[in-house]
């Protein structure tokens, strides 16, 4: 288990506080080196991609991810789902760096997306994009996980 958040969230899951098909948004983030004083890394971004995707079709219903409407309006000017997720990343995610040592700095990808709850499950078994937040929306009650 990779942080508190995740910790949490299955545990709410376990009790039953939501269903499968209740809707999370989550605020994912990934993180990776770059060169010092780099503001954009497409590399990263890229590789955010890669493993976002790989999460994303193993997932149990990934074409019924909120989100995916997102992705739409992306699919126009790219062929394939893997290269529409790309442009998706490169406009809304939200990129910092942060210092690490003389050569290399940390670059944090931060983008906020709508899972369904039974597909974060997915994000619970790795530790390259984690759940920072997340925000469930049930029937009866609005749960706010944060650490």
């Amino acid at each position: 288990m990779s942080n508190s958040i995740h910790t949490k969230f299955l545990e709410l899951i376990k009790k039953g506080a939501f269903g499968p098909s209740d809707s999370a948004e989550c605020e994912l983030e990934y993180k990776n080196f770059v060169p010092k004083a780099s503001l954009h890394s497409q590399d990263v971004l890229k590789e955010m991609r890669d493993v976002l995707y790989k999460i994303l079709l193993e997932s149990s219903h990934p074409t019924l991810n909120p989100f995916m409407d997102n992705i739409l309006e992306f699919k126009e000017d790219n062929p394939t789902f893997k290269e529409a997720l790309f442009s998706f990343l490169e406009k809304e995610a939200e990129c910092t760096t942060e210092n690490c040592d003389a050569k290399n700095d940390v670059m944090i990808v931060k983008i906020n997306m709508e899972l369904l709850v039974i597909n974060c499950l997915y994000f619970f078994d790795q530790e390259e994009i984690l759940i920072k937040k997340a925000s469930i929306q049930t029937a009866f009650f609005k749960y706010d996980i944060e650490e």
